[in-house]
């Protein structure tokens, strides 16, 4: 019996010098800078997830807005290609109807100055 508690109490030492080396180390870890500079960062990810969310939320905003104005420039652009037709048309009609008006028109007669 007297063994068998000589034992415990050797275990209980040994337990109380691993549990002080363990605490120790403990204290020593926390203190660590580097290790303050990680739990910081750690306590700051739900902010920097939740601004990615929001930066990423924002880039699909853009690029539809950016579809949407790629878009309105290209019906712009065939507007404007059609205009500038039409207005080429109408110049060419302007120009064929001179054409016919002097063609069809009689030379001017030439003045008489006979007195």
């Amino acid at each position: 019996m007297h063994r068998a508690f000589t034992t415990v109490c050797s275990y209980k030492a040994f337990v109380q010098h691993l549990l002080s080396v363990v605490m120790e180390r403990n204290l020593h870890l926390m203190g660590h800078p580097d290790l303050m500079v990680v739990e910081q960062t750690m306590s700051q990810l739900p902010a920097y997830f939740q601004k990615v969310i929001q930066l990423k939320l924002k880039m699909n905003d853009i690029t539809m807005s950016l579809e949407k104005l790629k878009s309105r420039a290209d019906h712009l652009q065939v507007e404007a290609q059609s205009r500038a037709l039409a207005m080429e048309e109408r110049k060419e009609k302007q120009s064929q109807w001179q054409r016919l008006m002097q063609v069809t028109m009689p030379p001017p007669a030439p003045e008489n100055n006979s007195t």
